[in-house]
């Protein structure tokens, strides 16, 4: 049985999934029908800032900003790391969804519950036991097999090419680091709407030289239909998304709320389907029980847990 901690945990954690797994169909479709029009990275540096501005009102919380001022010798670096991996991973998987169908990238992307695990391992000595060892593997299997079958969907007569396949995994290394510094930041008791504005607002800031140092096409003039889904994605995959990952990160360990990114990868997969007629193969559907079973796994709390 869950306790009531963790269940509060499993409820964010669900939430912030559902929102994440509608992130992948959409940046596809953004970049579908719009892909010479919308540069990948500008429309990632437009999400940050739509995102920031929707979260800047909490900033305005005092208790927060003292609490900010009392420990800035110690937290400023943990802001400025989750800043940078928050805007690299955004950027990754905006690259990673022009090359490649959005299962393959949500899929590749969501093997960040294998590097969480190992990096809070490492950096936050968080235990490993049994129970999460297995599911770890038993998940990564899964999402090998995924990633081993081909597909196609509305946009493409084939599978991700490899560079879209390489940037979808940078993505995940690159969560698997923000989730793993988002738990320490939570236990600080920072409103999760403070944590993500600071780190969004410096994101915003590193971004705009990027933009140059890339030489990115910075056209604004995106349809309505690519606005809107910007304004989805900054929002509700984004602003809502992250603020529920943070009160997730509050009742679970790192390692845990990372084997969401099973789910997530499950619901993209099916939006994929239902949205953007991506045809599923024999080998995925031999993935779903393993990806399923990994989490069940990694939830398991036996006597060495």
């Amino acid at each position: 049985m869950f306790e009531s901690a963790r269940l509060k945990g499993i409820f964010f954690g669900m939430t912030a999934t559902a929102f994440w797994g509608s992130f992948y169909p959409a940046s596809r479709f953004i970049f579908g029908e719009e892909l010479e029009q919308a540069d990948p990275v500008f429309v990632a540096f437009l999400r940050s800032v739509i995102c920031f501005l929707f979260l800047l009102p909490f900033f305005r919380q005092g208790t927060d900003r003292d609490r900010f001022r009392k420990n800035w010798k110690t937290d400023w670096k943990l802001f400025l790391i989750m800043a940078v991996t928050g805007q690299a991973e955004s950027m990754l998987v905006f690259l990673a969804t022009k090359y490649t169908t959005a299962a393959r990238a949500s899929l590749l992307a969501n093997t960040a519950p294998i590097f969480t695990v190992v990096i809070a391992v490492l950096l936050v000595q968080e235990s490993l036991n049994r129970w999460k060892a297995a599911g770890m593997v038993l998940g990564f299997a899964g999402i090998t097999l995924a990633a081993l079958s081909r597909g196609m969907d509305r946009f493409t007569d084939g599978a991700g090419a490899w560079q879209g396949d390489l940037l979808a995994l940078s993505s995940g290394i690159c969560w698997a680091l923000f989730t793993v510094l988002a738990g320490r930041i939570a236990a600080r008791d920072y409103d999760s709407g403070f944590i993500i504005c600071v780190t969004g607002g410096l994101g915003v800031v590193l971004m705009i030289p990027m933009l140059f140092l890339l030489d990115c096409r910075m056209n604004p003039n995106l349809s309505l239909r690519a606005w809107l889904g910007l304004l989805y994605l900054g929002i509700c995959a984004g602003s809502l998304a992250n603020c529920c990952w943070y009160q997730a990160l509050k009742y679970l360990q790192p390692g845990e709320a990372g084997s969401f990114g099973y789910v997530s990868a499950m619901l993209a997969v099916a939006f994929s389907t239902i949205f953007l007629g991506e045809k599923l193969s024999q080998v995925f559907l031999l993935a779903i029980p393993c990806v399923l079973g990994g989490i069940a796994l990694m939830f398991h709390r036996g006597k060495n847990a």
